[in-house]
């Protein structure tokens, strides 16, 4: 695997995997949340050289699944991290759930629209210190599947943008101005198995809500999503 962005059928399927497999117990499954691109100064204005966007699981006091992002941070497959490093992360109130999704019964990324007011609120940044309850709550709390084995064994996702182009294409995309997240599910890569079954898929979002056109419009597959953040392995 060379990079990170995958077809918006590939996006969709992973997003509706992940609403069929994981228990609908507490803590609520969400469908993931959004953040602006202003509220990380290195997406902001990317150096030349940028090391990587990681994002964290975590339980919110709400008991809802949400991601905390640290930016400009270093990825070692040989030393992975137990932490956080920044002193404080990127922490969104902005919950996307399925009425953001139309109303077809299988709710899809492309019907997502988010209204104004939830848009307006504004991103905060959380210590890291309450980062790490957070990530201990998901360790501990979010539901096993049915060999009661943890779904992720790593309570983060990085997408590197050192050696691959993909982030930084991401990041270009005109008009760009909010990234959503996704929660997708993949149990049929043996690597995700070994690792994560719980993928994140970003997505480009207008000021308005709404996802981002595609870049070819004679083929909307040509959206820009990513999806295969480490881990597992880089190169994997």
């Amino acid at each position: 695997m060379n990079n990170f962005i995958i077809p918006l059928q590939q996006a969709e399927g992973l997003v509706e995997n992940f609403q069929v497999n994981i228990p609908k117990e507490d803590p609520v499954v969400q469908f993931g949340g959004i953040i602006d691109v202003e509220s990380l100064p290195y997406i902001k204005n990317p150096p030349l050289i940028y090391k990587g966007f990681m994002a964290w699981f975590g339980l919110n006091q709400r008991d809802e699944l949400v991601l905390f992002f640290e930016d400009d941070v270093y990825y070692d497959p040989n030393n992975l991290p137990t932490k956080p490093s920044k002193s404080s992360l990127l922490e969104s109130d902005r919950i996307i759930n399925k009425g953001y999704l139309g109303t077809s019964p299988n709710r899809r990324i492309q019907d997502l629209s988010v209204p104004s007011m939830v848009l307006g609120r504004k991103d905060k940044f959380t210590p890291n210190s309450q980062v790490i309850s957070a990530i201990n709550r998901f360790k501990n709390l979010f539901p096993l599947d049915s060999n009661r084995k943890p779904f992720n064994n790593y309570p983060f996702g990085f997408f590197e943008n050192n050696t691959i182009v993909d982030f930084s294409i991401f990041l270009n995309q005109p008009n760009l101005k909010h990234i959503a997240y996704f929660f997708g599910y993949n149990d049929l890569n043996p690597e995700y198995i070994a690792t994560n079954r719980i993928r994140i898929v970003l997505a480009g979002l207008s000021d308005k809500g709404v996802l981002l056109p595609s870049y070819n419009e004679a083929n909307m597959e040509d959206r820009v999503l990513l999806q295969y953040s480490w881990p597992p392995p880089p190169n994997s």
